[in-house]
């Protein structure tokens, strides 16, 4: 009897290793960014974990994952992940949650100075705003149509959106979280190695599922880009 009560205190404790840790900030987010998106945004979050963390990180938890990835961040088997995970991020595309981290360009005409305009748009769940423009040279760019084309593709950071207004609820008190927000909200998109310098000199609570979050954020980052 007691052999089986130990077995099951143990898988217990194993069970409890790398597990997500939910604070009262958590129940903040969730609140502000909406149940539905917080659930589909933690769905990609679980693809990201069986699909890019699991296979090319340490043998070890998934908090150890976590670790193993802020140290070689967006470098080690990331990029070659892109495929694996292509199905995922199409049908987190779909999603609103998806639409309240990123806006889209609609439109494209073209300007003054020779560059193309693009309109930017929130598609927000009452409907369509216009929230500002875009534009790219076009100075040596033989093939108008084609950056066109491109440029329709575009995904842009939402700061008009419900996951930076959930963010900016939860950042105080968590230095990452702080730093990220406040770099995020003033340039948008930034590169791989800012976010990356920014994992490994906050070394944030990688079991902190607001964390995890941010980093399968960036990490769709580069299926948009």
């Amino acid at each position: 009897m007691k052999s089986k009560t130990w077995t099951l205190l143990f898988l217990c404790f194993c069970l409890s290793c790398g597990s997500v840790k939910r604070t009262d900030n958590t129940d903040i987010f969730e609140k502000s960014f909406g149940l539905k998106n917080s659930k589909d945004l933690e769905k990609f979050v679980q693809k990201f974990e069986k699909l890019v963390l699991t296979p090319n990180y340490s043998t070890g938890d998934l908090t150890e994952k976590y670790k193993d990835f802020a140290k070689t961040c967006l470098e080690k088997g990331v990029v070659d992940a892109l495929p694996a995970i292509n199905g995922a991020l199409i049908e987190f595309r779909e999603t609103q949650a998806w639409n309240e981290i990123y806006a889209q360009v609609d439109s494209v005409w073209t300007g003054k100075y020779e560059q193309l305009s693009g309109r930017i748009i929130y598609n927000s769940e009452k409907g369509t705003k216009n929230i500002g423009t875009t534009g790219y040279p076009t100075r040596r760019i033989s093939n108008l149509d084609s950056l066109k084309t491109s440029i329709l593709k575009w995904q842009v950071w939402n700061n008009y959106g419900k996951y930076v207004t959930a963010l900016e609820k939860v950042k105080k008190g968590n230095a990452f979280i702080e730093e990220y927000y406040q770099v995020k909200t003033k340039v948008g998109e930034i590169s791989s190695e800012i976010f990356c310098d920014m994992l490994r000199r906050h070394n944030p609570d990688f079991e902190n599922q607001l964390i995890r979050n941010i980093i399968a954020v960036e990490f769709a980052l580069l299926y948009v880009s």
